[in-house]
């Protein structure tokens, strides 16, 4: 059973990789209209497709898997931008801005992949590049939950048909990623199984996109009403729970014994599933 799971994830990376460089091709067909939102799909994928292959060869914890990783985020970030253009949004000063501070967190965290480097043998230097990072990590996650909260919810009846696929799978992935650097940024340490179960979400959200890809026939009329409608609920709900995760662990934390402790993974177990 032992040698099994080894042999599943690298068949799980093999299918997303697979999967995304299948659906990639397919957006650039022939056939197909290359509209910049298909195009950028379709780089983003390719990207994913890279760091599936990258963590087979090279291992999750490698520094080139974790660029691969960074790069894709800031594909899907452009992504997000050119799915706005769907309707005429994408002129919207806020979205502009949000996804230029996405794009420099990420940015930031190839620096920080950089440094990490020459101080791998710093253990105490380590840590806080770590805790940075998952600050960063979650930070990234939470901008883009939010865009794709406005995404879907500023879009047109008509419109919603066609972005509710890829809204949905980009949520998916996001919302691991959040998960993922919430649990990080409380136990102090990378999780790795947590890191290695990534391809779950990436391979969910492949299917989602190539679903909606069959769907991508719906008109997308543009509504005056919404178009200078951005939201914030999303962001007031996804901080509210942060900060309800990042009190109650730290509260468990002070309280102090083996007891407390292991109240506290149960509790960010339990929160990081809802």
């Amino acid at each position: 059973m032992t040698a099994l799971w080894p042999f599943l994830a690298l068949l799980s990376y093999l299918l997303c990789a697979g999967a995304a460089l299948a659906l990639a091709g397919w957006l650039l067909g022939p056939r197909r209209d290359r509209s910049p939102a298909a195009i950028a799909e379709a780089v983003s994928l390719a990207l994913m497709a890279g760091w599936a292959l990258s963590f087979i060869g090279l291992g999750g914890s490698s520094t080139g898997t974790s660029f691969l990783l960074s790069v894709a985020n800031i594909a899907w970030f452009g992504t997000v931008y050119r799915l706005f253009g769907h309707d005429g949004r994408d002129r919207i000063g806020a979205i502009r801005s949000v996804l230029l501070v996405l794009a420099l967190v990420e940015l930031f965290q190839l620096v920080l992949l950089v440094l990490r480097l020459p101080y791998s043998g710093d253990a105490a230097l380590a840590q806080n590049l770590l805790q940075f990072e998952a600050t960063l990590r979650a930070l990234a996650s939470i901008g883009g939950l939010v865009l794709v909260h406005n995404l879907y919810i500023g879009a047109s009846d008509a419109a919603r048909e066609s972005l509710r696929w890829p809204a949905a799978g980009l949520t998916v992935l996001w919302l691991y990623d959040l998960n993922t650097a919430t649990v990080a940024y409380l136990v102090e340490s990378q999780p790795n199984t947590l890191l290695v179960l990534l391809v779950i979400p990436a391979i969910a959200m492949t299917a989602l996109l190539a679903i909606g890809s069959l769907r991508d026939g719906a008109d997308l009329r543009f509504k005056p009403s919404r178009y200078v409608a951005f939201r914030s609920f999303s962001l007031l709900v996804i901080g509210a729970y942060l900060a309800a995760m990042v009190l109650v662990a730290q509260g468990l934390s002070y309280a102090g014994g083996e007891f407390a402790r292991l109240m506290q993974f149960g509790f960010i177990a339990v929160a990081a599933a809802i």
